[in-house]
């Protein structure tokens, strides 16, 4: 169509998308992965929330750095509803989109139940006029509510989940002092990773008495919260579960991009010491999902097997020696220092001074730096086990 036709003034765009979620989990993954975290786009949501009368929620917020507004309002809805909606309208169109009338935007999104409850389909429908250059409007807005969809869609999914367990064979060692240490170890101090130590922003574990319940992690600007700790029985065992999440996921924890991480560790006792079971829930992005497992499986897995030297063999150093044990270049020294084996370089040396291999295959790691260290491939014979599948934290 031209710009001077009639029609040319309304922008008008329809998408429809299948969400693993139930109507009123599809409507609050809505508000929040859209409405509060801006929908995958590079922008910032600053929102209010008002809880009215009749049970209703309006919301408003305001868009960065285009200085949009938004207001959409929320019906009170039973928790059995299998069609529920949301309306929202544009305010004020912001100074970058002056051409947008005033008054004339309209947006309505519908969730409604399928033959299986867990399953929505979610119609999404926007129109609105403009003064002038309908078709960029047009392309705009049919990226951006395109890039939301597919960014809740993505958020509600059946999530990925990675599971390892390893036994801390030691049968005077208690679930508690395990406990006690991994959150002094890994969740306090970073677990010997190469990396700025955690800074802490919460307060004080009850639990615990010494770790904060809040830490930011720079790089990669990502904070985490713990958000349980707590016992548990199964039989006649008692065992301890620890739950954290990722406060902020999005595009700006690059490389980690997620929509959603909670992760769970348990410290159970068996006959031969304590068992530790950790697990992390993902729902990444689609264009990182690749990545971010990979990055998740040498992070947490090294961590695992970081603390497992920590607790086996603690205080022990890997100690730095010159190359073909040329002691003439030391002077005084005895040796070039000392790392501790707990931690990812001290990881590294250990292993490279029992390396076995050629020359040529030694050569080829140096490049290939996810190789160095403690590593495995999770199998049975590997002191930490670990596996990916699809599914929830149980």
């Amino acid at each position: 169509m031209g710009l001077g036709s009639a029609a040319a003034d309304t922008v008008f765009v329809s998408i429809k998308k299948t969400l693993d979620v139930a109507p009123m989990e599809a409507r609050d993954a809505w508000i929040e992965y859209h409405f509060q975290k801006g929908g995958g786009l590079p922008i910032l949501a600053d929102h209010t929330l008002e809880l009215n009368d009749d049970g209703s929620k309006s919301f408003e917020r305001t868009i960065y750095p285009i200085f949009m507004k938004e207001a959409a309002e929320v019906p009170r809805v039973s928790d059995a509803k299998d069609c529920v909606n949301i309306t929202y309208k544009v305010t004020e169109a912001g100074p970058f989109y002056s051409d947008v009338i005033e008054g004339s935007h309209s947006g309505e999104v519908s969730f409604s139940s399928c033959n299986e409850s867990s399953v929505t389909v979610m119609y999404w429908e926007v129109t609105f006029s403009v003064s002038k250059w309908q078709p960029f409007y047009q392309s705009v807005t049919e990226w951006t509510i395109s890039t939301a969809a597919t960014t809740i869609q993505e958020a509600t999914k059946i999530p990925r989940l990675f599971t390892m367990k390893t036994i801390i064979e030691d049968s005077n060692i208690s679930q508690e002092s395990v406990q006690r240490e991994w959150l002094k170890f890994i969740w306090t101090k970073g677990g010997g990773l190469p990396l700025l130590p955690p800074i802490p922003i919460g307060d004080i574990l009850e639990e615990d008495g010494y770790a904060r319940r809040s830490l930011a992690r720079i790089p990669p600007f990502i904070t985490e919260s713990i958000t349980d700790i707590s016992k548990k029985v199964s039989g006649v065992s008692e065992y301890s579960v620890l739950t954290y999440q990722l406060n902020n996921p999005g595009w700006f924890t690059f490389p980690f991009l997620l929509h959603t991480h909670l992760g769970r560790v348990s410290f159970t006792p068996s006959m031969s010491g304590v068992v530790i079971k950790w697990q992390v829930e993902i729902r990444a992005f689609n264009i990182a999902l690749l990545l971010v497992e990979t990055l998740t499986e040498m992070t947490v897995s090294t961590l695992l097997r970081n603390l497992r030297v920590r607790l086996e063999s603690p205080d022990d150093v890997v100690v730095l020696q010159p190359p073909r044990g040329n002691t003439n270049i030391l002077a005084e020294k005895s040796s070039l220092g000392s790392f501790p084996k707990e931690s990812w370089v001290g990881g590294v040396l250990d292993v490279h001074l029992s390396d076995k291999r050629t020359t040529l295959e030694q050569t080829l790691s140096l490049i290939q730096p996810w190789s160095w260290g403690r590593t495995g491939n999770g199998d049975v014979d590997d002191i930490v086990q670990f596996q990916w599948s699809n599914g929830r934290i149980r």
